[in-house]
């Protein structure tokens, strides 16, 4: 009888947890626009038939994977963060390669994706973008490219992974990098969100 109520508590908050995250949107809930994309690239992404802005409210709401973020819009992502994706590289295979002799070739059918992405801390204390957030790239096909085996892109250039922690108001920029079926590059999105977190905080962006 002792180890019973440990037990039962154990289950009770492993339930509340798994409740709190089934209730999450897979697309997550949208995010608010802090500093809109400059005009011209506003304009290129008009010609790419993309969304530029929160205005419309006649589809899913901005910061949606059905409404990604503008490269180059900064928008809020949860509570302590401010989110830019400053640029993206759809095929960022050469300048990988160029890093570092001993990285590897993407397998055969892929290609590495870089995006360089600006991290504001505005929360009270302190962050560390590495371990409190985490990247993903969705492909047009569906599927999420982070830590699997092939997902990896080697040593690249100023990695998100370098910067340290952060105090309130400091900004910093870095690149991700991912390995991403050539297909599945064009038409996907990027998905940030806060690692720990029981809320919804994840944010898409326009991807390659």
């Amino acid at each position: 009888m002792k180890n019973s109520l440990p037990a039962a508590s154990a289950a009770l908050v492993l339930a509340v947890l798994l409740t709190g995250c089934a209730t999450n949107p897979a697309d997550g809930s949208g995010t608010r626009a802090i500093e809109e994309a400059s005009s011209s690239d506003a304009g290129a992404a008009d010609a790419a038939g993309a969304p530029t802005s929160e205005q419309d409210n006649s589809g899913p709401a901005f910061g949606t994977r059905g409404n990604p973020v503008p490269t180059g819009t900064t928008v809020e992502l949860g509570p302590d963060w401010q989110v830019n994706v400053v640029s993206i590289t759809a095929d960022a295979t050469p300048i990988v390669l160029a890093e570092n002799q001993f990285n590897d070739e993407p397998v055969p059918g892929r290609e590495f994706v870089m995006a360089r992405i600006s991290l504001t801390y505005i929360g009270e204390e302190s962050g560390t973008p590495w371990l409190d957030l985490t990247t993903k790239y969705v492909g047009a096909d569906g599927n999420a490219y982070a830590t699997g085996s092939d997902d990896y892109c080697g040593v690249f250039p100023e990695p998100f992974n370098d910067i340290n922690e952060q105090f309130p108001g400091a900004t910093r920029e870095a690149n991700q990098c991912w390995s991403v079926p050539s297909g599945a590059v064009a038409g996907g999105v990027i998905l940030v969100e806060e690692s720990f977190s029981l809320d919804d905080t994840r944010v898409f962006f326009q991807g390659g």
